[in-house]
């Protein structure tokens, strides 16, 4: 009984770091930024340095891979594997597999880890399996195949997400106006879409409203928000540029800001450029956004 369990233990684990790649796989490119058949084993390499990954133990097998690259088929066809053309760093997505038959056991792999796992295709002959990218930060390579030697191949682009690293107000007081302008810094992947591609990160402003001005008896004014909870966010403007522009007298005016790198997008940051007008009573304006560090009249808050 405890050789049996030891044979099995055996054969369960020979397929991790299986970089098994049969020399009939096509591999289709279906950007075109992708990597070309002559270029695949230098830009995995590059994207993938082995001895960054404190658990990888298959050298040779590696080495197998990368010598059977230049082996791959350039495809011109329908593919057979289906892939996100880009994914974040550490982030589980899910290839596609269509190998033709209903029921068949479809095997999945990447450059990075090898054989990742078997899924039986369904009714439509299609088989599915997650995997993701923990080392790698650049090009990557996904596969399936079957015992009877049907392979195909897709390149991924293994990226870090877009990060807003500041947003920064630069103001002047004239009065109860402020009058100035945000300025956002952030940055995108070299191997996201945009950066494949050679385009600028990608600003989306919006704003929110969460009061209305109110006029007392004796002529004063006063922010009433008792509506702030439902009002919603509207853009208000897109593009490359890093930098939104006010000139503000009135009630909370909330601002936030995202980069998209032409697929992924931030989380976001806000401000609030807080009461200018209140003068003590009513629904109270002026209050710092709900607690958030201030600078002046504009306040940091919660997306």
């Amino acid at each position: 009984m405890l050789i049996v369990s030891g044979l099995l233990l055996t054969s369960g684990s020979s397929f991790a770091n299986n970089y098994d790649l049969p020399s009939s796989c096509e591999y289709g490119r279906v950007k075109p930024y992708d990597v070309s058949v002559s270029d695949l084993a230098s830009a995995i390499k590059a994207g993938y340095n082995v001895y960054t990954n404190p658990s990888f133990t298959n050298y040779e097998g590696w080495a197998s891979l990368i010598d059977n690259l230049s082996n791959l088929i350039d495809s011109f066809d329908y593919l057979r594997v289906e892939v996100p053309k880009h994914v974040i760093k550490g982030q589980n997505f899910r290839a596609k597999g269509n190998l033709f038959d209903t029921y068949a056991n479809i095997r999945f792999h990447n450059s990075e880890k090898g054989y990742v796992g078997t899924d039986k295709s369904n009714l439509e002959a299609n088989a599915y399996h997650d995997m993701r990218f923990d080392y790698t930060h650049g090009y990557g390579l996904v596969w399936v195949d079957r015992q009877n030697g049907i392979c195909s191949a897709e390149g991924v682009w293994v990226q870090n997400a877009p990060k807003l690293t500041s947003l920064t107000p630069d103001y002047q007081r004239q009065g109860n106006r402020v009058i100035g302008e945000f300025v956002a810094q952030g940055t995108i992947d070299p191997y996201s879409v945009n950066g494949r591609e050679g385009r600028q990160a990608e600003y989306l402003w919006e704003i929110k409203r969460t009061a209305v001005v109110r006029l007392r008896s004796n002529g004063t004014k006063w922010c009433d928000i008792t509506d702030g909870d439902y009002a919603s966010w509207e853009i208000a403007k897109s593009g490359t540029s890093n930098r939104f522009g006010f000139d503000y007298y009135a009630c909370p005016f909330h601002v936030r800001v995202s980069i998209r790198d032409g697929k992924f997008t931030s989380p976001v940051m806000a401000r609030v450029i807080t009461d200018t007008i209140n003068n003590g009573g009513g629904s109270g304006g002026g209050t710092g956004g709900g607690g958030g560090s201030c600078n002046g009249p504009i306040c940091d808050i919660e997306p």
